[in-house]
Formats: C-alpha cells, structure tokens, sequence
C-alpha cells in the first residue's frame, strides 16, 4: 500500500478528466452515468474569525429531484472532475478550499493516488494547497489512513478527518493521522442519554485537537441555539443550516501566558509608536526583527483586522493554509486576548497557546489597545509559541 511520500510532482498513473462530465448552459457542469444526469452542489464551512466561508464540501446530487444517488464506486471517482470543473465556475479565487470526498476506490488502492484528474492541475487550474481531501473515520484500516495522509500531506494537500462523534472516536489515529482539520458531529451539542452533553468537555476535545495541531469544525449545526451553544467552544469552522446567513459572535474565555521580555519590549515600542501617530508599517518596523514574530496588525474597537498581515521579510505562512492568509476585514471578537485589551485600556494582553490559523500551528498574541484620533484600535503581534499553557495574566506596563 505504500508510495512514495516524498513526490513533489504528479505521477504518471494520475487519472485524466472524465469524458463524461460536460459544460451545460449558464455555467453548469453535469455528469451523465447510466442513464442519470448528476449535478455538485456545495456546502460552506465558515470560519467564525473570518466571518465567510474558507472551505465548501462537496456533494453529488440527481438533477432528478425524485431520483436518489445509489452508492456507486465508479460514480464516486468520476464525481470529483465534475465537482472540480463546477467548484472552478462557481467559486474558484474567492479565497476557500473545495472540499473533496476521497472515493473508496482510492483507500483501497494507492495506484489511484492522488485521487485528482491530472490535467486539472495545469499551469491555469489547480494548485494542491487549494483542494482538501476529506477520509472518513473507518473508511480503511487506520495503516492505510495514515499513509494516505501523509503521501498526499507531501503533495501539498490538506486533509480532513471526520466521522468523530460521542459514540465513535479514536484519539490514536487522530495522532497518527494527523489531519489539517478535524470535523465534528453536531450529535456533541445535542442531549445525550437525557441529559446536555456540558460543553466544557467538547471544550476540551477541541483545544487537545487543537494542540495536535488541527484545526476543528462543527458541521450541521441545525439550530440558532446549537450555534449559540458552539460559539462558547473554541471551534473554528462551523456548517450546516444555522451558520445561513453567518452572523459573528463573540465568544467568552481569557487564558494568557509571559513571553520574552526582548519582544515585550520592542511591541511597547511599537505601541508607542503608535500612539505618536507613526504610521502602522514604520511603527512595526524593529518588532518585526524579534525573534519568533510571525505577523503584527490593528484591529479596531469591533475586533475587525483593518490591516493585511505585516511579517518579517522572507516570512510565508504554509500555503495549505492559503484561504487564511487573507484576514483583512476578518473578525476576531472571540479571541480572548482582543476581549482582554479592549476591557483594559493600555495594558498589554498576552494569550496561551494556540492553534494559528494561518499557519496551522501553535501561536501566542500580544494586544493592547491605543486611540487612533477619537477612535480605538488594538495592535496585535503573533509570536511562535514554544511553551506550555500558562497563567492568565495582563501586563500594565504597555
């Protein structure tokens, strides 16, 4: 079962488009399979931060309303040219990742890796880092989900894992599979065995998720009090019919932690920088040179970015990670740490941990607030995280 993880090119056994997917009017792309015609329709998972939708699964449908889609192999394999050649006139450059059902097929023989038609990914389709795979929990002995992850992981993918519920989970291949996002049932905030299931615990499941290094989504939320109940959580994405339209809330929380005092230093500075009127890029300019910075940017007085991301010069977040990159217009009213600055003028707020979005890995954010003419904004700065959880604490020497 094994292949070669280290490719960093398509192979030669990778299929081409299927013939049997055509262009229809306005647009549209349907798939014509033993005397049916099959159409994409595509689900948001919306990035609460981001306040739009970073990613859209994939499904089939019959363009026959009271036809049904029987499970078939080969229509599985050939779905994915038809939802790649729709996602591409719908939704292509609007910053999300298409959302990709990995066939059986696929699982059960690494010839067909990667599961993708090649010439799809031509110079002007696609690139890996736009599309993520998604494996389902039990689909293949554990061995099998773990190579595949990691040979497509190699490519440039990203990978979801789902099928976790309160009935079903497996934390041992979580860490062996190590997937890019983790996607939850909705069953975990619904009642269990008569009694709610207490959302601290799914709490918890989410931040070991998160120090796993993924990220976690929620799908199929059914209700405004479902979503309302997962906004407490730390999720990230969330899906389903009550994310329709998507209406950011700020959720509760406030664990910090110390960082280097060199870096706690040179963000004062720029801070006060800042609050003399500097512009944003010269203000940033020496705390950029710190060690561990990974990004600087304002927020105004909603937790709204106002800026696109300032990094150190040569400095890249991980391109499957792209539909994050851009967070200008982004919402990041439920972190903990913009709650904590806004709540105390002047003093810096240093967060725990966490897992950071645009990287993919653990980071910790200095903010503090300042007032900009009549108005308030919080400059923030990302550093690499190299330590565990610490205390809560806000710093008044900012």
């Amino acid at each position: 079962m094994e292949r070669d993880a280290t490719r960093s090119h398509f192979g030669p056994n990778l299929p081409l488009a299927y013939s049997g997917v055509e262009a229809q009017e306005a647009g549209r792309w349907a798939l014509n399979h033993e005397a049916h015609c099959y159409e994409s329709t595509f689900h948001p998972l919306v990035s609460r931060a981001h306040g739009r939708p970073v990613a859209f699964r994939a499904a089939l449908k019959n363009s026959d309303p009271k036809a049904l889609v029987s499970p078939n192999p080969s229509l599985e394999t050939t779905a994915t040219t038809l939802h790649m050649r729709q996602f591409e006139a719908l939704h292509k450059g609007a910053g999300a990742w298409l959302l990709l059902p990995v066939p059986q097929a696929a699982l059960e023989d690494a010839r067909h890796w990667p599961p993708v038609p090649q010439d799809l990914f031509a110079s002007d389709g696609y690139l890996p880092s736009e599309i993520m795979l998604s494996v389902t929990l039990g689909a293949a002995p554990p061995a099998v989900l773990a190579d595949f992850a990691q040979f497509h992981r190699e490519l440039g993918f990203t990978i979801e894992l789902r099928g976790l519920s309160p009935q079903q989970g497996d934390l041992a291949l979580l860490w062996a599979l190590r997937p890019d996002l983790v996607t939850l049932s909705a069953d975990f905030l619904a009642p269990r065995s008569g009694e709610p299931l207490a959302l601290g615990r799914l709490s918890a499941l989410i931040t070991l998720m998160h120090e796993s290094g993924a990220m976690v989504a929620l799908d199929a939320v059914p209700t405004p009090e479902a979503l309302a109940r997962a906004l407490e959580t730390p999720v990230d994405l969330l899906g389903g019919p009550a994310t329709q339209p998507w209406t950011p809330q700020p959720a509760r929380g406030t664990p910090p932690s110390s960082i280097n005092q060199d870096c706690q230093r040179a963000f004062e500075a720029s801070l006060a920088a800042l609050r003399q009127g500097e512009i944003f890029e010269t203000a940033c300019t020496s705390l950029l040179y710190q060690p561990g910075v990974l990004r600087c940017y304002l927020l105004d007085g909603a937790g709204t970015q106002l800026t696109e991301n300032l990094s150190p010069a040569g400095t890249r977040s991980d391109p499957r990670y792209w539909p994050l990159a851009q967070a200008a217009g982004a919402s990041w009213a439920h972190r903990p740490y913009f709650q904590a600055a806004l709540a105390q003028a002047g003093a810096m707020a240093v967060s725990t941990p966490y897992l950071s979005l645009p990287d993919g890995g653990p980071c910790q954010t200095l903010a503090a607030s300042f007032l900009h003419g009549e108005k308030r904004q919080i400059l923030c700065c990302d550093l690499e995280a190299r330590t565990g959880l610490g205390p809560a604490r806000v710093s008044s020497r900012a």
